[in-house]
């Protein structure tokens, strides 16, 4: 799609996203059924948006019975924003973020339309309090998504795992379906470690200006990797299920860019 065209559209996008979500927030139901409500409005925005950015997405493996879009935790790596759009475009699913985040005026708003769970991760005292509103949606029938690296990386490997907010997964035995995703090419081109930055948003990065960047770029194709879902057994710890995780979704995110780019070799 032209970039002249895709601009207007975008804006026109996220205004229409954001008067639906502030219409969805102010409805007069449940808090759970908001909150679904909430999910499900914004994968139709998310599904609308890859189209618009030329975002392809292929799947490899598949979620399990009861974790495709029904109750439980999803664990992913975490590269760029556009990760939300890729993930909540599949399946209504509620994101836990950071109170920075909520903070901002522009993706904060945008992130509270979604039902995004802000979390403090700089203060450790209201971790357990975080846990339980997290629980408290999941057994409710949501699907919530915690990226445990609480952070973004630049793609080059998955960053450690944070393990607090996995407490409550050991808690309640709840189920978890650890997902990769993997950005392989843009614009028809092996996504190198510079091309990649087109697509991962860190560090000191400005926001308006990477998304500018995104927008003039044709097309873009990421795969979603499901694995085998985890079931906490009793007397599990946290920091176990957290390496577990890491350790499988680090080695997926690793073979799924070998792998693809030993098919582009001549």
């Amino acid at each position: 799609m032209n970039p002249l065209l895709k601009y207007p559209l975008v804006v026109l996008s996220l205004v229409a996203y954001a008067l639906t979500g502030w219409i969805v927030q102010n409805l007069p139901l449940q808090a759970h059924r908001r909150k679904r409500l909430c999910a499900e409005t914004t994968t139709r925005y998310c599904r609308w948006g890859l189209r618009l950015l030329g975002i392809h997405v292929s799947h490899h493996g598949a979620p399990q019975p009861g974790t495709a879009a029904s109750a439980c935790i999803v664990v992913s790596n975490h590269l760029s924003y556009v990760d939300i759009l890729v993930i909540a475009a599949q399946h209504p699913t509620l994101f836990v973020s950071s109170t920075e985040v909520e903070r901002s005026p522009l993706l904060g708003f945008l992130a509270r339309c979604g039902g995004t769970i802000f979390v403090d991760r700089r203060n450790p005292r209201n971790i357990h309090q975080e846990q339980q509103i997290i629980a408290s949606w999941v057994e409710q029938g949501l699907r919530v998504c915690i990226f445990p690296e609480a952070t973004t990386s630049d793609g080059s490997s998955v960053l450690p795992f944070r393990s607090g907010l996995l407490e409550i997964a050991c808690q309640r035995h709840f189920t978890i379906q650890p997902l990769c995703l993997c950005y392989h090419t843009i614009n028809s081109r092996q996504a190198n470690q510079a091309e990649l930055d087109v697509i991962c948003y860190y560090g000191d990065m400005e926001f308006l200006a990477h998304v500018r960047r995104l927008l003039q770029t044709r097309s873009v194709h990421v795969s979603m990797t499901f694995m085998e879902p985890v079931y906490s057994a009793s007397g599990t710890r946290r920091k176990e299920l957290s390496d577990n995780l890491h350790k499988r979704i680090s080695s997926t995110y690793i073979s799924a860019r070998t792998e693809h780019a030993s098919t582009l070799l001549p």
